[in-house]
């Protein structure tokens, strides 16, 4: 299931629009920052709100 325009709206919020791993501002990355799960689905994270930050695109695809 996909995440609600509602609860992106609130992790923004709650985040001040900084990435959780980098801390860089909106207005400092290239593109949108991203939602992303503290704990991946795939070990059992869930879409709650205390799973869920922001994540700029580079820091969201370092291996």
């Amino acid at each position: 299931m996909a995440i609600s325009e509602q609860v992106k709206a609130i992790i923004r919020a709650r985040d001040q629009n900084r990435c959780g791993y980098c801390r860089s501002l909106q207005m400092y990355v290239l593109g949108i920052l991203e939602i992303d799960r503290i704990i991946p689905k795939a070990v059992g994270g869930t879409d709650d709100e205390e799973n869920l930050w922001l994540a700029c695109s580079l820091c969201n695809n370092y291996n």
